[in-house]
């Protein structure tokens, strides 16, 4: 999420395959760990600043878009 701003779900490729593969035993726990640790450089690199996304949220977008989706489901019912 802090790379593209945007959550893919399911996992991604290469991750999905590479965390199947690991509940399938063919990975170490080394490696695994190695993995971890990689990922959470990388988490940190992101919240430091490395992240595309804004500081915060945009609160004045967001309640225009509830009270839009509201008034819309008021005028449907």
């Amino acid at each position: 999420m802090l790379e593209t701003g945007r959550m893919t779900l399911p996992i991604a490729e290469p991750w999905l395959t590479w965390l199947r593969d690991l509940r399938r035993g063919k990975h170490t726990q080394d490696e695994a760990l190695a993995a971890a640790a990689e990922l959470e450089d990388r988490l940190g690199r992101l919240v430091r600043g490395g992240s595309p996304l804004a500081e915060g949220p945009d609160r004045a977008w967001a309640d225009r878009w509830l009270v839009r989706a509201y008034g819309a489901a008021w005028q449907a019912a």
